[in-house]
């Protein structure tokens, strides 16, 4: 599955997050801040595999939102995001 998450740094965003991740599933957040991961060693393992995408911005930006949505498109073979987790 290709997830698109917003609200995805911390609390349950990031734990839901991580299930995905750990059971297979491609994952691109929607930060505010790219750093949020930064001292994140599981983070670090599935961005190396390409499986957790960070794209910057708001999700209260309509743009920013359709970006991540495009960005997020573009990291599935079927060019689709599948499930939009959002827990802001």
């Amino acid at each position: 599955m290709n997830i698109l998450v917003i609200g995805g740094s911390r609390n349950i965003g990031y734990y839901a997050s991580m299930r995905f991740l750990e059971a297979g599933h491609t994952v691109t957040f929607l930060l505010r801040n790219l750093n949020a991961f930064d001292k994140d060693e599981k983070i670090h393992k599935y961005l190396a595999a390409n499986k957790a995408h960070l794209t910057k911005g708001d999700a209260l930006v309509r743009d920013d939102v359709q970006h991540a949505w495009t960005t997020a498109a573009s990291n599935s073979e079927s060019g689709v995001v599948d499930l939009l987790l959002f827990t802001v």
